[in-house]
């Protein structure tokens, strides 16, 4: 999926570099592209479709709740995934990205490879962000990023369950503002028109089984929350 930065930092960054901007959704929209292409022209690995679908579905949730939550203004913000890691959004893209190359039919240590370079390049891309942002937002964010781990939740987890602030900051206004609905449709869309190729080329023998019912069951309910969200966000004024 298409990775959502900070707003301030976004700005930032458009005033050193013009041009950043573009070569930046340019570089998404092929890596994108390639993410897609490779199960579509060489097969899926339908062996870790479960894996691959929980990984997908757990990164949609993951940057639905943090565009939910995210406030695109000068204040940091800290409730919500925010209180267990620093860029949430990222954690949200790298699952997805995991579950897509779950689905391409390489071999084991090539798929590690892969996803080990998105992560290496998201860990690189979060600590330049992070460069400008403890210089714009000053001590609030240096102690910010004292208390809450880059990208993998240990502590913070037990202290945001604790203090409540997970649970806090879900706002469906900041949704619609931030647009992810929009994605979570398109993302779904492409879900389905995939196994709609798939069928087209192998036939429904794939789809039997129980691991089938799963992934079945859980887009599903990603259609159903898809529709409620869409219709929430609506009421938004």
């Amino acid at each position: 999926m298409i990775p959502v930065y900070n707003h301030e930092l976004m700005e930032a960054a458009a005033e050193s570099k013009p041009h950043s901007h573009v070569l930046t959704r340019t570089g998404r929209v092929v890596i994108l592209l390639a993410m897609i292409g490779v199960p579509v022209y060489y097969g899926a690995a339908w062996r870790n479709i479960l894996p691959a679908m929980i990984c997908l579905f757990a990164g949609l949730a993951m940057r639905l709740w943090s565009n939910a939550t995210l406030h695109k203004s000068r204040e940091v913000t800290q409730v919500g995934p925010y209180s267990l890691v620093r860029h949430p959004m990222y954690v949200g893209t790298l699952l997805v990205a995991a579950g897509v190359v779950l689905l391409w039919n390489i071999p084991l240590y090539w798929q590690g490879a892969i996803f080990g370079l998105l992560v290496a390049v998201h860990v690189g891309r979060a600590l330049r962000e992070e460069r400008v942002l403890v210089v714009k937002h000053g001590d609030t964010y240096a102690n910010y990023r004292r208390r809450v781990p880059l990208l993998l939740p240990v502590l913070s987890l037990w202290r945001a369950l604790r203090g409540g602030t997970m649970r806090a900051g879900f706002s469906w206004e900041r949704l619609k503002l931030n647009g992810e609905v929009r994605r979570l449709g398109l993302a779904l869309f492409a879900i389905l028109l995939f196994g709609a190729w798939q069928v087209h080329r192998y036939g429904v023998q794939f789809l039997r089984g129980a691991q089938s019912i799963a992934v079945m069951g859980m887009l599903g309910a990603g259609c159903v929350f898809f529709l409620y969200a869409s219709w929430k966000v609506s009421r938004v004024e």
